[in-house]
C-alpha cells in the first residue's frame, strides 16, 4: 500500500447521516450504538426541556435528548421515521449510552478529508460548538456534529 492510500484510508471515517427537518447532519460511527425504532421514552420530572426521558434498553437505564429541543429547532410531531440514535460518549470520564431523537436516518457515509469544509460563523439556532465543520458530498451539504460535545452541555 502506498503512503497516499495509506493516508487517505486513515483519513476516511464512517459517519451517521440523519435529518432534521430538511437539513442532514452527521456524526461518527464510532459513537453510534445502535438505532431503534421511535419507543416510548419515560418522563422525569425537574429534567431539561430537551430531555425527553428515560428508556430501558435490556435492562440499563438511558437519558433521551431530543436534539430538534436541544437545538431549539420548531416543534415537529413525532413520525413512523423518527427514531432513538443510542451513541456512547465520555460524560465526567464515564462511558455513557444516550439516545438521541431524530427525525429519520438517511445513510452511512464515509467522509474524506477532501470533502471537509470549516464551518461558517452565523447566528444559527445550534450552538457553534457542537458543528465541528461540513462536508459536500455528490454536492449535498451535511452538518457535521460533535456529538461528544452536545452531550457534554446537557444535565444529567
Amino acid at each position: 500500500m502506498t503512503d497516499d492510500i495509506k493516508k487517505q484510508t486513515k483519513l476516511a471515517e464512517e459517519y451517521l447521516g440523519f435529518f432534521l427537518g430538511k437539513e442532514e447532519y452527521c456524526i461518527k460511527v464510532v459513537h453510534v450504538k445502535e438505532i431503534l425504532a421511535k419507543i416510548e421514552t419515560t418522563w422525569v420530572p425537574k429534567t431539561p426541556d430537551y430531555i425527553r426521558g428515560v428508556i430501558n434498553l435490556r435492562g440499563a437505564i438511558h437519558p433521551v435528548i431530543d436534539l430538534r429541543r436541544k437545538f431549539e429547532m420548531e416543534y415537529k410531531e413525532d413520525t413512523n421515521e423518527t427514531c432513538i440514535v443510542v451513541v456512547e460518549v465520555k460524560y465526567h470520564g464515564e462511558d455513557l449510552s444516550v439516545g438521541i431523537i431524530i427525525d429519520k436516518v438517511s445513510e452511512v457515509v464515509v467522509l474524506k478529508e477532501e470533502y471537509f469544509r470549516d464551518a461558517p460563523k452565523l447566528n444559527t439556532e445550534i450552538d457553534e460548538d457542537f458543528i465541528t465543520g461540513m462536508a459536500i458530498v455528490d454536492g449535498k451539504m451535511k452538518i457535521i456534529l460533535d456529538i461528544q460535545h452536545i452531550v457534554d452541555t446537557i444535565e444529567i
